[in-house]
């Protein structure tokens, strides 16, 4: 699980996962187009167990997107996406877990013409493996998921789907969105 991409200077950026007994990192590098090592950063929040780095765009912005998978402190795995700029100064951060006893599998990352950002992966609960993919629109930047009250299955769906949620949606208001990103439903109209 790793991942390439190249700007249009030459400047080449890896991220891949860094393996040191069982003190495991997604490590993301910048390389120079004449092979030099211009910055590298590491992620890890130190616990043994899966910090994978799956994939590495950059993007029309010029931004470097990067996402994979982390291990947190109950031992799960969730979807990680970062954003840097040609310095490698993080610019937003994002950790998403899908549900309470899931282990969640990043393994490709999109971005449309728009700039938003598309993770995919999947999601393993208990006996149960699913599809999950986010859109992380990219105008407002990336902001942190709380989903623990809310639940949208089956993810992807054909034809009807549940929402499952703790909370009251007084004035709530539903968006669809294809594959492409494009709206295709609003309810209420």
């Amino acid at each position: 699980n790793n991942g390439i991409d190249v700007d249009g200077e030459g400047n080449v950026y890896v991220v891949s996962e860094l393996w040191n007994n069982c003190d495991d990192s997604i490590k993301t590098v910048k390389i120079d187009s004449t092979g030099n090592l211009v910055w590298q950063k590491q992620y890890s929040l130190g616990y043994c167990a899966g910090d994978v780095g799956s994939s590495i765009i950059i993007g029309e912005d010029g931004y470097i997107y990067v996402a994979g998978y982390s291990s947190d402190a109950n031992n799960k795995e969730n979807y990680v996406l970062f954003k840097y700029d040609s310095y490698g100064n993080e610019q937003a951060f994002s950790r998403y877990h899908h549900a309470t006893f899931s282990r969640d599998y990043c393994n490709s990352m999109a971005l449309d013409n728009q700039g938003n950002i598309f993770l995919s992966g999947t999601s393993i609960e208990l006996n149960s493996w699913s599809f999950l993919t986010l859109k992380y629109s990219n105008q407002i930047g990336i902001e942190e998921l709380n989903t623990n009250s809310t639940l949208v299955y089956p993810n992807p769906f054909m034809t009807a789907f549940t929402i499952q949620t703790e909370q009251i949606l007084n004035d709530a208001t539903l968006k669809l969105f294809d594959m492409t990103g494009k709206q295709v439903l609003t309810i209420p109209n």
